[in-house]
């Protein structure tokens, strides 16, 4: 891969934020915090993620909200299909506004034809990646709580010089 010639189309930072409700008295219930759906890349092009951060906040500073486990997923398509893990390093955290965060720094390519053989859903397109935001959380009240999860991350665009 490192022979491979290629030329930068582009560099970019996206971001996203979302808000996602944990079930009263949730016992590690898997909670998507949130998502981001990259730029489609065709079979001549390829997609670096430089580095990237996550956070994970109760919404509403309840003190009812624990994480036990999270990670950020590369995935195929829309299924969460995982193609590479990012994994926090802190758990179980009593989460409140300020939240946990953590980062990741990753240089590996991502080709356009990698993976086409993993999209299994009907409509499923090559070159669509997202990333999810998921963790295990517990929430010790009986009532729902909200959970405000955010990406944020480098990236570049190639194109393969074929």
């Amino acid at each position: 891969m490192n022979g491979t010639p290629r030329r930068l189309l582009r560099r970019l930072a996206q971001t996203t934020q979302a808000n996602s409700n944990v079930a009263a008295s949730a016992n590690a219930a898997q909670v998507i915090c949130a998502q981001m759906i990259l730029p489609t890349i065709d079979p001549t092009q390829a997609f670096r993620l430089i580095r990237g951060a996550a956070k994970i906040a109760d919404a509403n500073q309840t003190h009812f909200l624990t994480v036990l486990g999270s990670a950020l997923v590369l995935a195929v398509s829309l299924d969460n299909l995982g193609i590479n893990y990012h994994a926090s390093n802190f758990a179980p955290v009593l989460i409140g506004a300020t939240g946990v965060r953590f980062s990741f720094i990753d240089d590996e390519y991502v080709y356009g034809n990698d993976f086409v053989d993993l999209i299994p859903t009907v409509g499923g397109k090559p070159g669509v990646f997202n990333l999810t935001l998921m963790a295990d959380i517990t929430n010790s009240d009986a009532a729902i709580h909200a959970v405000a999860g955010s990406i944020t991350v480098l990236m570049e665009v190639w194109q393969l010089e074929i």
